[in-house]
């Protein structure tokens, strides 16, 4: 993506192809506040253009802005032009083409009208054929009225249609795939992103039709082309990565990173994190996806430092990893009673809302979860302190009576410790691989300076508050007492 001109009203840039002109994951809207280094600036679409469409466009940084841009294009103000392939040729050089177009919005597709009625509306444009070749025909298009798929449907009606150009296109690049229209997932193999992913993040803001809200997944131990093997094909491992993303989301075991998103964290902390996986064993007795494709089973984290892969995160890791960067993981802890025995809990849902305060530290403050983030600096130089306070319900229990005040007391201090270690895993691996994965930088901006992370020590507390999931009577009396607070 290129900004062209930016100023505190509006911002004009190219829309590569591949991506969505409106606010939505992966949109422009979204790539431009990457681009502006804040998540929660405003941007305001006044216009479209079509995902595989690549082109300039200007985007409101304001709501009057945007209110100016919309008056200016109703009144025609906006010249707006295009260049288009079509297969076929025009009935002339140059001309104005005028039909009745009716949106058949059901369908999403749009079809020339025979006469006015519902749904149906008139468009309008002018085209000049500027070169022709191989039954190819290169043309300068101007819009007049902005329809749905207007182009596309008007050049169709006179014999030129741009769909049948992309397959000829298609013909005179037979080693390389031009068109890619359903892309889901991309997976990279670790030898491959450990030469660098650059390449391949550039490929998707580039690239036609291909969506930056693809999650990308990188292959631990193994090559992409292992991992679609080992899952029978590309229809197979697309149906196995799509019940390895639901299963995640639905656990809240790891957040499947998007190309938008590590980009964006490349971008501004110099550091990345992506779900690993590995391809599953035939004697792994794993859960099978749909269509009959075996899962490829989760592996932590891949850390990226710059471009390239330096390591892995473990399951501990990454799970503190979460924690501190908001996305609260559903995870289960297995506690002992004291007693032989053994009580599981699981961590309530949970969203991180990170609010930097510079001299009290930074809060993220999560729904059933809170991690506060203090620099503090004594004789020893800097450090980070890391205060979480988590809530959790029981889940099971081999016995133990988790209505005794001392037992859960005792269970409560077991899972402040699992909490603790997990951050610690995931703090320490950030220093030992020198990435800024956690984004420390927000909180104790030195952390950019060379050595700094390296030697930052963090001090870990936790505080952890037990309720049963199955407590009726508490649940209910909780709830009351709230409704009437």
């Amino acid at each position: 993506m290129e900004v062209l001109y930016l100023d505190n009203k509006i911002i004009v840039c190219v829309k590569p192809a591949g991506v969505l002109s409106t606010d939505e994951p992966g949109g422009m809207p979204s790539l431009l506040r990457a681009a502006l280094g804040d998540d929660t600036a405003p941007v305001y679409t006044v216009h479209r253009l079509d995902a595989a469409v690549s082109g300039v466009m200007v985007y409101a940084r304001t709501r009057h802005a945007a209110a100016d841009l919309g008056r200016a294009i109703e009144r025609g103000d906006v010249r707006k032009e295009y260049l288009a392939v079509a297969c076929g040729a025009l009935p002339e050089q140059r001309g104005e083409l005028r039909d009745l177009l009716r949106r058949d919005r059901k369908l999403r597709k749009t079809f020339l009208a025979e006469a006015p009625g519902k749904d149906v509306r008139e468009a309008r444009l002018a085209y000049e054929v500027l070169a022709s070749r191989a039954g190819l025909s290169l043309c300068r298009i101007r819009l007049y009225t902005g329809r749905a798929h207007q182009i596309r449907c008007q050049l169709a009606a006179r014999g030129a249609s741009i769909q049948t150009a992309v397959q000829r296109l298609q013909d005179f690049s037979p080693r390389e795939e031009l068109f890619f229209a359903h892309i889901r997932y991309a997976a990279v193999g670790e030898d491959c992103a450990r030469g660098g992913i650059t390449p391949i993040l550039d490929y998707f803001e580039r690239g036609t039709q291909t969506q930056l809200s693809v999650p990308l997944f990188v292959v631990k131990g193994e090559s992409a082309y292992t991992l679609v093997a080992a899952n029978g094909g590309e229809n197979e491992i697309t149906a196995a990565l799509s019940s390895l993303e639901a299963d995640t989301k639905r656990q809240g075991s790891a957040h499947c990173f998007t190309v938008l998103e590590i980009a964006s964290r490349l971008n501004r902390s110099g550091a990345a994190l992506a779900c690993a996986i590995a391809p599953t064993a035939p004697e792994r007795s794993v859960p099978e996806a749909e269509d009959g494709a075996t899962l490829a089973l989760e592996a932590g984290y891949a850390v990226f430092r710059g471009e390239t892969l330096c390591g892995f995160l473990d399951t501990d890791a990454a799970l503190g990893a979460d924690l501190l960067l908001g996305f609260a993981p559903q995870a289960s802890y297995v506690l002992p009673d004291g007693s032989g025995g053994t009580v599981t809990v699981q961590l309530h849902t949970a969203k991180a809302s990170l609010s930097p305060v510079r001299n009290g530290g930074e809060t993220a403050e999560l729904h059933t979860a809170t991690a506060s983030l203090s620099p503090v600096w004594d004789e020893e130089g800097a450090a980070l302190q890391i205060a979480v306070r988590v809530r959790a319900g029981v889940t099971e229990s081999s016995g133990a009576d988790t209505a005794d005040a001392e037992m859960l007391a005792r269970l409560e201090d077991g899972l402040s410790r699992a909490v603790a270690a997990q951050i610690e895993a995931a703090a320490e691996a950030s220093k030992a691989l020198d990435a800024d994965f956690l984004e420390l930088w927000r909180v104790l901006p030195e952390v950019k300076d060379e050595g700094v992370l390296a030697s930052l020590r963090t001090l870990v507390q936790t505080e952890s508050v037990l309720e049963r999931s199955y407590d009726i009577y508490g649940s209910a009396h909780g709830k009351e007492e709230s409704e009437h607070g």
